[in-house]
C-alpha cells in the first residue's frame, strides 16, 4: 500500500498523486468483557471494497484496551491486528479512532462508552438515566461533567495523572501499529466534551437562542409559535436556517474557542508527541468539541510536537442535523442548514490549512429513504469540497441496504495524477478535470460504481479491477497537460468494457 502524507489541502501519496478515501466508521464499543473483539473477515472486505470503501475508521474503547491501569487486554489487540492484516491484504486504510460517548459506561444505560471504571474520577457524584436521548447527560449528569474535568486536569490516578495513562495507551498502539501498511492515522478522542465548562457554553446558547427568537428579522415568531402548537416539524425546523443557526450559536463561539486553545489543543499536542515518539507514520488527527457538530467553528491550534507543527496531520470534523437525535424526524435534516455547518468547517480548513476527512456524518437508518436525500446532498458537498468521508456508521446489514446502494456508493477519484480542479458524480456520468506537470506519473485511479458505456479520455486506460456488482476501478494514462475524463453510464447497465 501506498505511503501518505499531507501537501496543503490535499492527501498525496508517494507517487506525488492527490488521493481520496470514501469509507464508514465501524465500531464494536460494548465494553466490560475482556475477550471482547473485532471479526471482520475476507467477505466482509470484498463487499466493502467492492462497494468503493477504502478507508475505515475504527472504533477501539479505552475500557476495552487497559481494563487495568497499564495492563493491556491482549486478545481485544489480537483481533484489531487481524482487522489491520486483512485490511491491507484488501487496500483498504483504517485509522484508529479512541471512541468515547459520556466519558466512559458509568450505568447510564445505551450510548454510554469509553473510559474504565478505574478512569473514571466522578468525585461521587452519581449517575442519572437519560429521559429523551442518551446524549441529554452531557450537560445534565454531573458525574459526566467531573469525570472530564479530572480528565483535562491531568487528575492523579494509580500514581500519574489521567492524561499520563492516556498518552502511554497511544504510545502503545502507535508501536503496534505506526508501520503497518493500512495505517492511516490516530484520531485521539471522539467528540471531546468540555466538562463542567460545558454549562457555560450552553447557557450562551441558550441565551443566543432566546434573543434570535424574539429579535431577529429572520425569525417569524408569531408563526413559529403557531407552528410549534401544531405540532408542524417542517414548518418549525424551516425557521431555523443556516444563517439563523449561527446567530444563535455564535453566543458560544468564545466559549468553545476558550476550550479548544487551553485544554484540547494542549491534550491534542501531549498526543501528538506520545505518538511520534513511537512512529513518524500515520496522520495525526485533529478533532474538535461536540459543539463543532452543530456549526461552531473550531478555534484551536494545528497540532504541535516538540515546539512545532506536525508536518503530517488532517482535520477530521463532525457534523449533524438537529433531528439526528430524534426518532422518527431525521427525514426533516435540513439540506440548507447542515451546509451551513460544513461552510464553518471549511473556513476552519483554510485556516489550518491541512486536508480534510470528515470523520462522522450521516447517521440515519440505512433502510428508510426518506432521508437519502439528505445523504445525497452531502456526498456533493464533500464532491465539491474535494474532502474525503466516513460516514456513521456501518451496521450488519448495511453493505446490502438501499443507503449504500443508492446513496453512498458513487463513483470517485482514487488517485489524480496532476492538479485537480474539480470532479462530479451524476446518475448518467461521472466527470474528473485536472492539469498534468511533466513531473507527474501519469496514472491515475479511477472508483467506477456501475458498469459503464464509455470512457472519454486523451490517454489510454484499462479496467485493472472489476467486482460482481459491476464497479471496477479504471487505470488513467495521461501526459502532461490539461485533461477532461467522461465516464458514461447506460441507463440499462450491461458488461463493464475491459479496455481500451
Amino acid at each position: 500500500m501506498d505511503k501518505l502524507h499531507a501537501e496543503g489541502l490535499r492527501f498525496v501519496d508517494e507517487h506525488g498523486r492527490t488521493r481520496f478515501f470514501s469509507g464508514m466508521n465501524v465500531q464494536e464499543k460494548q465494553g466490560g468483557r475482556e475477550r471482547l473483539g473485532y471479526d471482520l473477515d475476507d467477505a466482509f472486505f470484498e463487499k466493502y471494497t467492492a462497494r468503493g470503501f477504502n478507508l475505515i475508521r475504527l472504533a477501539v474503547v479505552w475500557e476495552n484496551l487497559e481494563p487495568r491501569p497499564g495492563q493491556y487486554n491482549e486478545s481485544y489487540l489480537r483481533s484489531v491486528d487481524e482487522v489491520f492484516d486483512r485490511a491491507a491484504r484488501h487496500g483498504v486504510y483504517i485509522f484508529l479512532d479512541m471512541h468515547q460517548d459520556l466519558y466512559g459506561d458509568m450505568g447510564m444505560g445505551d450510548g454510554a462508552d469509553g473510559a474504565p471504571k478505574w478512569a473514571q474520577l466522578t468525585g461521587g457524584a452519581k449517575p442519572r438515566k437519560p429521559r429523551f436521548v442518551w446524549s441529554e447527560n452531557y450537560l445534565l449528569s454531573r458525574a459526566v461533567r467531573r469525570a472530564f474535568d479530572n480528565f483535562w486536569s491531568n487528575a492523579p490516578i494509580c500514581g500519574k495523572g489521567l492524561q499520563d495513562h492516556f498518552a502511554a495507551l497511544w504510545a502503545m498502539l502507535a508501536r503496534r501499529y505506526g508501520e503497518h501498511p493500512a495505517l492511516f492515522g490516530f484520531d485521539f478522542l471522539n467528540e471531546p466534551f468540555s466538562g463542567s465548562d460545558a454549562l457555560l457554553t450552553a447557557a450562551a446558547g441558550l441565551g443566543g437562542l432566546l434573543r434570535t427568537v424574539l429579535f431577529s428579522r429572520d425569525v417569524k415568531t408569531g408563526r413559529l409559535l403557531t407552528d410549534l402548537l401544531h405540532k408542524n416539524i417542517p414548518g418549525v425546523l424551516g425557521q431555523f436556517s443556516a444563517k439563523v443557526m449561527r446567530q444563535i450559536t455564535g453566543a458560544a463561539d468564545e466559549s468553545v474557542k476558550r476550550f479548544d486553545a487551553e485544554k484540547l489543543g494542549p491534550f491534542q499536542n501531549k498526543m501528538g508527541a506520545a505518538v511520534r515518539k513511537e512512529t513518524r507514520s500515520g496522520f495525526l488527527i485533529l478533532g474538535q468539541s461536540i459543539f463543532c457538530s452543530w456549526g461552531i467553528p473550531f478555534g484551536g491550534p494545528a497540532i504541535d510536537v516538540g515546539g512545532r507543527r506536525d508536518p503530517n496531520q488532517c482535520y477530521a470534523p463532525h457534523a449533524y442535523d438537529l433531528m439526528v437525535e430524534a426518532p422518527g424526524l431525521y427525514q426533516y435534516a435540513g439540506n440548507e442548514r447542515v451546509g451551513g455547518f460544513f461552510s464553518a468547517i471549511a473556513d476552519t480548513q483554510r485556516r489550518l490549512q491541512m486536508p480534510v476527512v470528515v470523520g462522522e456524518w450521516g447517521g440515519g437508518d440505512p433502510h428508510e429513504r426518506e432521508w437519502f436525500h439528505h445523504a445525497r446532498f452531502l456526498r456533493d458537498l464533500f464532491d465539491r469540497q474535494q474532502w474525503s468521508q466516513t460516514y456513521w456508521c456501518y451496521r450488519e446489514d448495511c453493505l446490502d441496504s438501499p443507503l449504500v446502494e443508492e446513496a453512498l456508493c458513487r463513483s470517485y477519484p482514487i488517485a489524480v495524477a496532476g492538479r485537480l480542479e474539480r470532479y462530479a458524480h451524476a446518475d448518467d456520468e461521472f466527470t474528473l478535470e485536472f492539469t498534468q506537470s511533466p513531473e507527474d506519473c501519469g496514472e491515475s485511479l479511477l472508483y467506477l460504481h456501475r458498469p459503464f458505456a464509455r470512457i472519454e479520455c486523451e490517454g489510454g486506460w484499462e479496467v485493472v479491477r472489476s467486482y460482481d456488482t459491476g464497479a471496477c476501478v479504471v487505470r488513467l494514462r495521461t501526459g502532461p497537460g490539461r485533461h477532461c475524463v467522461r465516464a458514461c453510464f447506460p441507463a440499462n447497465p450491461e458488461r463493464t468494457p475491459s479496455s481500451t
